[in-house]
């Protein structure tokens, strides 16, 4: 028995050690991949849910699957794939923070995989490890990775989406795959539409090359696979149109064109996470973008094989496209009405293009030498911009958590508690149970974010005062959490000290929270 058993062991071991010689890079990815699944659920549930997060939640913890997709309708543009995979998600599992933030977590470790992929064709297995680890530690996919938005999500479709379509054009199979992946991407957010157009554009010029390009599909069957992702994007496309023209007069107040603030942010958003904009700390930025600069230079550059320069370059292409069409519609519209934050679906893209910058070709030369200097600034700066986001979330830690528990142990059952910004109120219902009121008007999420014009342009303390003397009749004790960017005038807060005494006031970081009493 022990000799067979011995056998059995030794037979076992043969097999592991040749499916790991077979696999070499399978337990490298995986320690990868557990490191950034570490960095993913490290501090996930430190902050309260901001205003983005708190929307969504809101709207995900309808009572049907209908409202919340109704929900995700009133707020165009949008895409309800996430919406309606939260509602799911909320009613298996709850509405904590961590567990409305882990739905993201997949998305987030998973898109490594599409990274070392599209790696792996850019530039071998070696180059596919880099763009894995690369990503595992970038702050933007740290973030969003733990936050409870859909930019998790569609970081992983829009790559899988490239990696799909750069296999189909490689191989000519895989056609319905990146069907899949570009429709899912639709699906989940609607910027996926100038990554289709993109990559749709730099499919058709790749194919155009055939003969050095070596790809086996034609330009026929390429176009047809893209009005197969429209039409199947259609329905939800034309119910967006419709929204949009019931609140166009609305998105006219957005007038807000990128300047060179803007640009910045995001510059720095995309080099060092969102978080490190609150503190902008320049040299770190500078030498961010100078590494990165140089090793996407240095992938353009180095001689390759064909196949992998095409891949380097399509990335490349892709990524510089659709920063420049952004930045080129709001020079042209005067409407900034794109977060940086969409930029995260470039995110995984870029980690190729700069994993790529590293020679391919064994031994110590000046060139390798100073490629992992400049991936070494580069890890620094990446490992330091997750820092500052653990240490200093820019959406975290502003008093939500606090002013709620506040409300939920001072409040009197007839006290009334209000907002000079409906907003403010949002992320409290995630943590406060009572009643609270928006003024001049609440907000639900039925009918969206509402589009206010920029205060300056906008008193709307007369009637915010004459919205609160009617909710707060008979009200010994007014609760007022105050945006003061609202009432740029001091309007209100003077009506507010007239007719009643201050009782107490804390200031957090996402508003002042005032304790009124009737004089």
């Amino acid at each position: 028995m022990s000799l067979a058993l011995s056998s059995k062991i030794r037979s076992s071991q043969a097999t592991v050690h040749s499916w790991a010689a077979a696999h070499p890079t399978v337990i490298p990815l995986g320690i990868i991949s557990v490191f950034a699944l570490a960095l993913r659920l490290f501090s996930i549930s430190s902050r309260g849910l901001w205003a983005d997060e708190s929307f969504r939640v809101l709207a995900a913890r309808q009572a049907t699957l209908f409202d919340t997709l109704h929900a995700a309708w009133a707020q165009p543009p949008s895409a309800p794939l996430y919406w309606l995979a939260l509602h799911v998600w909320i009613n298996l599992f709850g509405h904590s923070d961590t567990v409305v933030r882990l739905l993201s977590v997949p998305a987030s470790v998973g898109t490594l995989a599409f990274a070392y992929n599209l790696g792996k064709m850019a530039g071998g297995k070696l180059t596919g490890l880099l763009a894995a680890l690369l990503l595992a530690v970038a702050p933007y996919a740290v973030e969003t990775g733990q936050e409870a938005t859909m930019y998790a999500w569609s970081a992983f479709f829009a790559t899988g989406m490239i990696w799909a379509a750069f296999s189909w054009l490689k191989s000519g199979r895989g056609a319905w795959i990146y069907v899949a992946f570009a429709t899912l991407l639709l699906y989940t957010h609607y910027m996926g539409t100038l990554l289709l157009l993109e990559t749709a554009i730099v499919g058709a010029i790749w194919i155009a090359r055939t003969k050095s390009g070596g790809t086996t599909v034609h330009l026929s069957a390429w176009i047809k696979a893209q009005l197969l992702v429209v039409l199947l994007w259609l329905p939800w496309a034309v119910a967006m149109g419709v929204r949009l023209l019931e609140r166009a007069e609305e998105f006219s107040h957005l007038k807000h064109p990128a300047g060179l603030a803007e640009l910045y942010g995001a510059v720095a958003n995309m080099t060092l996470g969102a978080s490190a904009a609150v503190t902008w700390p320049t040299q770190q930025l500078l030498f961010g973008l100078l590494a990165g600069g140089c090793l996407v230079v240095l992938a353009l550059l180095l001689r390759r094989k064909h196949e992998q320069r095409i891949v380097i370059w399509s990335l490349t292409a892709i990524a510089a496209a659709f920063v420049l069409t952004v930045v080129g519609l709001s020079a042209m519209t005067g409407a900034w009405i794109v977060q940086p934050r969409f930029f995260s679906m470039l995110v995984p893209a870029m980690a190729v293009v700069m994993a790529a910058g590293l020679p391919v070709r064994r031994g110590v030369t000046p060139l390798v030498v100073v490629t992992v200097l400049l991936l070494g600034v580069w890890l620094l700066v990446q490992i330091n911009g997750v820092r500052a986001f653990y240490e200093n979330p820019v959406h975290g830690r502003d008093g939500v958590r606090e002013t709620a528990a506040w409300l939920n142990t001072e409040r009197r059952p007839e006290d009334i508690v209000v907002a000079n910004q409906a907003l403010l109120l949002w992320p409290l219902m995630q943590y406060y149970d009572g009643v609270m009121y928006g003024l001049p008007q609440d907000e639900d999420v039925w009918d969206g974010y509402g589009l206010w014009p920029p205060p300056e342009q906008l008193d709307l303390a007369p009637s915010q005062w004459e919205a609160l003397q009617q909710r707060g009749a008979g009200a010994k004790r007014v609760w007022l959490v105050y945006l003061p960017v609202m009432d740029l005038k001091g309007t209100l807060m003077r009506l507010m000290n007239e007719h009643y005494n201050l009782v107490e006031k804390r200031v957090y970081g996402f508003a002042e929270v005032y304790l009124f009493a009737k004089k």
